[in-house]
């Protein structure tokens, strides 16, 4: 077992608050597991009072039984009659029950627990995603239902916002659903309603004109580089430059008016250099394109004001759209309270009703019981968090110092902005307690320990170049970097790598990192044989056979990249491609249980990959697409649709490229061609 590394070591060892930036495989729950440890042995603090937050199930099973395992060694090594043992097998006994879960798990402990103090069922069930949206339609009904019969100015604004939209319910209740989602991941959902009430309430469009001014600043800091090379050579370049920077400190929308109005104006081809100015104008063209489209947004010379008119078109269908949202938000709920059911949203909101007083928003008693309860917080995967999600673990927290969180993270592992997840929360708190180290220490953990040195060195030196603040919300600087972790103990992985025997080397270390010690690959998949482009003449001398030119030509862009993939695994198990074993301590030859493939949506494409797989002898272990997401049963489907209307084009057409009738697209086109005729 590897020891602890510097920055390891003080992060297990540091008390009152502590911000853990934990980089890709470096140790993240080794170090949760061994402060939880040094906690209960070191500290004596009962195992029952250190809460860990996970971000699943499996995540929170996992810790649990690295907990268990590592109690188990220390108790191993102790007589049985020490006090230290008995300590242990107490904390032992107590760990099944330790607050050991995710978040969502730990708000249904409390909310079962304090049932009566918000009057739920004791016997609350948690919708399935399928169960609550069963709900959710039925409320949509009950909420648009009345909406065409009311004489009310509300009912009259809803059929409103309804012609907005063509008349299509289905395109104003995703809005609606979409909003009430949104609020659900705050911590004030009321709050933010009445806000934005408020908000469009206002005669005046000050916000959207706070906000456009803001953007104009920073589009013109963007461009600002681009514009001053380009100044030098061009005067008419470089009196548009003039005028932006004569610009105060906080110009105003009648300013930017004017400034953008001259850009128009040195755009015209007279003022640039003669023949130069295609060379000198193309590098900023787009320059010109915005700045005529921004213009279009500020005070116009007639007196006219697009913002404005456009406030005043959007006001009433926004104030509609929120009051929708606000009552469906009343009507769903009461239905899952009827139904004495709750979704994941409703366990936050209700758990931070019952962790804060309803006037002041100040811990409620609940709270500071279960604060005296808690002595130490541990947040797992901190950057994935929400706004209520913090809001709870700050409710439970201690707030005077010295405090009590440990929060591990690391934004750029971030990938959960599709639930509403806030990584600004993680950064705020990096940047405060950075600024302020008695609020809490930031300790970063770089070393890797799962990945080979050569792999490194090219995710930093991509990242490096690519991630900033302006694009991926962080810097990836030197303290981002990931290193190589333990060199000594994992020498065989750095940038000299052994050969495999069939590759045309001996197994054993390269002299030198050259194309051996190559661990990343970049196939680029052409369109040009999919399309018939210009380079398509010559593509038959890329294939054995014109059968399997016509083969590649048969199949679609996902199945293509299938094939390429099957046919890279294939030859790396073939070649007895090298990958070390952590559990044999030395490299072996690749199986197929050493290979995965990962991409950003595997649903759409698990049935591609999983019939190409087969065709080429790969084994494959894919998360289908469902019952009726199979392709055989797609084929029944459109068969029965065929049946129903015989007219559908598309239906045939499936049917006809099936296994049913097993026509290739040649001879789909061929009978295309001769219908025409």
């Amino acid at each position: 077992m590897r020891s602890s590394t510097p920055n390891q070591a003080a992060a297990i060892r540091e008390r009152g608050n502590v911000l853990v930036v934990a980089g890709a495989g470096a140790g993240k729950t080794h170090t949760l597991v061994e402060r939880c440890l040094n906690l209960v042995i070191e500290e004596r603090v009962p195992i029952e009072n250190i809460l860990m937050v996970t971000f699943t199930e499996a995540a929170a099973a996992e810790m649990r039984d690295r907990i268990r395992g590592a109690l188990l060694q220390r108790v191993g090594g102790l007589p049985q009659e020490a006090e230290t043992a008995q300590w242990l097998e107490q904390q032992l006994a107590l760990l099944d029950t330790a607050p050991i879960s995710t978040l969502h798990s730990f708000c249904l402990t409390l909310l079962r627990r304090h049932f009566h103090v918000l009057g739920l069922d004791p016997q609350m069930t948690v919708l399935d995603a399928s169960q609550s949206a069963s709900l959710a339609r039925q409320s949509l009904s009950e909420l648009f239902g009345p909406l065409y019969a009311e004489s009310s100015p509300e009912a009259g604004a809803a059929r409103e916002l309804l012609r907005w939209h063509d008349g299509s319910e289905e395109a104003v209740a995703a809005l609606v659903i979409e909003i009430h989602r949104y609020t659900q991941s705050l911590q004030d959902p009321a709050g933010w309603l009445r806000a934005q009430e408020a908000l469009f309430s206002q005669p005046q469009p000050d916000s959207w004109r706070r906000t456009l001014v803001a953007g104009l600043a920073d589009w013109l800091g963007a461009w600002r580089p681009s514009l001053r090379q380009t100044a030098a050579a061009a005067p008419n370049v470089a009196r548009i430059v003039e005028a932006l920077e004569a610009f105060g400190a906080q110009p105003g929308l009648p300013s930017w008016a004017e400034a953008l109005s001259l850009a128009r104006e040195q755009n015209r081809r007279e003022n640039w250099p003669k023949n130069k100015m295609t060379a000198l104008r193309e590098p900023i063209r787009k320059f010109f394109d915005e700045a005529e489209f921004l213009r279009s947004l500020l005070p116009q010379p007639d007196g006219g004001d697009p913002l404005q008119e456009d406030w005043q078109q959007a006001r009433r269908p926004m104030l509609s759209l929120l009051g929708l949202a606000r009552r469906y938000g009343e009507i769903f709920a009461r239905a899952k309270r009827e139904a004495g059911a709750v979704d994941f949203a409703d366990l936050e909101q209700l758990t931070l009703r019952l962790l804060r007083r309803p006037d002041t928003g100040e811990p409620s008693e609940i709270a500071l019981e279960w604060r005296r309860r808690l002595h130490h917080v541990f947040v797992d995967e901190c950057q994935d968090i929400n706004g209520a999600q913090d809001a709870i673990l700050a409710a439970l927290s201690r707030q005077e110092q010295p405090g009590n969180r440990f929060l591990v993270g690391d934004v750029k592992q971030s990938i959960y902005r599709f639930r509403l997840a806030n990584p600004a929360l993680f950064r705020g708190y990096e940047e405060r307690w950075r600024q302020d180290p008695s609020q809490g220490r930031r300790i970063p953990l770089a070393d890797n320990f799962r990945s080979r040195e050569a792999l490194l060195d090219f995710v930093n030196s991509f990242f490096g170049a690519l991630m900033r603040p302006a694009l991926g919300g962080v810097a990836y600087d030197e303290d981002a970097r990931l290193r190589f972790g333990d060199p000594d103990r994992r020498s065989p992985l750095r940038r000299a790598l052994p050969v495999s025997p069939r590759e045309g080397g001996a197994a054993e270390a390269a002299a030198d990192p050259g194309p051996s010690a190559a661990r990343v690959e970049l196939h680029l998949l052409s369109s040009e044989i999919e399309t018939g482009g210009e380079d398509a003449e010559g593509a038959e001398d890329s294939w054995e056979t014109a059968e399997e030119l016509a083969g590649i030509l048969e199949l679609s862009a996902v199945e293509r990249e299938a094939r390429l993939v099957a046919q890279r695994l294939k030859a790396l198990r073939a070649s007895a491609h090298l990958v070390w074993d952590e559990r044999q301590d030395r490299f072996r030859p690749a199986d197929w249980s050493d290979m995965v493939v990962l991409m950003r949506s595997a649903r759409s494409a698990a049935e591609a990959f999983a019939r190409e797989f087969s065709r080429q002898g790969v084994p494959l272990l894919a998360e289908r697409g469902g019952f009726y997401g199979a392709s055989e049963i797609l084929d029944l489907l459109s068969l029965l649709r065929l049946l129903d209307n015989p007219l559908q084009d598309i239906p045939l057409l499936a049917v006809l490229r099936s296994p049913l009738a097993g026509f290739s697209l040649d001879e789909l086109a061929a009978i295309r061609s001769a219908l025409e005729k």
